[in-house]
């Protein structure tokens, strides 16, 4: 085997099939579509005002709690107008929140140790403004005023004497639960920065001639919502034949990969869109007579990851890319027979996360 010199591999090019190009691009729109779907789900509620860090939740998470209380979605047709200041002293976060029903206004002000104990105020506010006779369920957990909180009683009633706002010191037991974060509220307020290493099963196809298994690793580290990641990735050695070759041909690929990602909700399953570079190399070695090539490589790669705890240490996930080949080699025979011409690819890989530090 040899490599075809560069003014005769444009003769050999194979043009893909309708029916490929109708299943990448079919594959293509699904990939957007489920990409559309994590931003939109979870866009912002328009009755609430909520500034934070990255760090902290977001003002749909804060939704997503209110509506846990509830036993059902907020109410749409409500007059309903929130509006929350969070600012750091240097020791703790002083949250405010005010809600308005037209006219009527109430305000609380609490100082809590993380902005995740902020958001939970705010979510238990609310739901107490819409539906005061859940305070008998919020007794437990809730943050603490301030000693110099202050508190106007205005209406609504249910959030100017809010139960869930305890004005005694709570017992060791509930100061305990109270650092735990509720499971349906998405959060890394905790801990913004958690390193992580990973390992995984992909199956690719489209930049190989055909279909094939292999095996990635990679270490990182989230930051909030963002995930980074730089590995490897290998294929290891898949035969193929062609009516012209004396022998089967094995292709193999070995690179790496850089990848970063946004995800939502949380904080037990999180999903949200990727994108990734990888470089390398693919290398074509015939059986029988050991005639061999390597060419470079290098793509982008557009997609979902979706990741669901197991643990507080350590999490699966899963992986749907597009592969776009940045260069395209072609492999051909001596004669000039072109072998295979890397395409657009597909990628999907499910693996497993172990963090150093837990939620």
């Amino acid at each position: 085997m040899a490599r075809h010199p560069p003014e005769r591999a444009n003769n050999f090019q194979r043009p893909m099939s309708v029916r490929a190009n109708c299943k990448l691009q079919l594959l293509w729109r699904a990939l957007m579509l489920a990409m559309f779907w994590s931003v939109s789900a979870s866009a912002d509620p328009t009755w609430l005002d909520w500034q934070a860090p990255p760090e902290c939740p977001m003002a749909s998470d804060i939704e997503r709690r209110v509506s846990q209380w509830l036993g059902g979605p907020v109410p749409n047709d409500s007059d309903m107008a929130v509006r929350t200041a969070l600012i750091w002293n240097g020791e703790r976060w002083d949250v405010t929140v005010e809600i308005a029903f037209g006219d009527e206004r109430g305000t609380r002000q609490v100082g809590v140790q993380d902005c995740q104990e902020a958001a939970d105020f705010v979510a238990v506010a609310v739901a107490l403004a819409l539906d005061p006779s859940l305070a008998g369920e919020m007794n437990q957990g809730a943050p603490e005023p301030a000693p110099e909180a202050s508190e106007r009683d205005s209406a609504p009633e249910a959030l100017a004497t809010p139960s869930a706002v305890p004005a005694r010191s709570p017992t060791p037991r509930a100061r305990s639960e109270r650092t735990q974060p509720p499971r349906g509220v998405a959060s890394n307020a905790q801990r913004p920065f958690r390193p992580h290493a990973s390992i995984a099963a992909e199956g690719v196809a489209g930049v190989l001639p055909d279909p094939a298994l292999g095996l990635s690793a990679a270490v990182g580290a989230e930051f909030g919502r963002l995930s980074f990641s730089l590995g490897g990735r290998w294929t290891p050695p898949q035969s193929t034949t062609s009516e012209r070759a004396v022998a089967p041909i094995e292709f193999s690929r070995l690179g790496g990969r850089a990848r970063t990602a946004y995800l939502f909700f949380g904080p037990i399953a999180r999903v949200g869109p990727s994108i990734a570079v990888d470089a390398g190399a693919i290398r074509a070695k015939q059986q029988r007579t050991g005639d061999g090539v390597v060419e470079p490589w290098l793509s982008l790669a557009a997609g979902t990851l979706g990741v669901a705890a197991l643990t507080d240490y350590v999490s699966i996930f899963g992986e749907l890319e597009l592969e776009v080949p940045l260069t395209r080699p072609t492999f051909v025979l001596t004669d000039g027979s072109v072998v295979h011409k890397v395409n657009l690819g597909l990628r999907a890989a499910l693996g497993v996360r172990f963090f150093f530090f837990g939620e």
